[in-house]
């Protein structure tokens, strides 16, 4: 089995990604909704790499 890796930097890729692959349709959810969680989740991403930069190599 191989795996794929990418950046998802899109709200639009994310929400492609949700459904496509982890068949998460999430269409039911307003547009509001929907930009909040991005938000969230995106800042959470960022931080989550920011940490890993910062972390010395071993």
């Amino acid at each position: 089995m191989s795996t794929y890796e990418r950046t998802i930097d899109s709200a639009g890729d994310w929400y492609d990604v949700l459904a496509d692959v982890f068949h998460l349709n999430l269409t039911d959810v307003d547009a509001p909704t929907r930009a909040a969680l991005w938000h969230r989740v995106h800042a959470a991403h960022q931080e989550w790499a920011a940490a890993g930069e910062q972390t010395p190599a071993l």
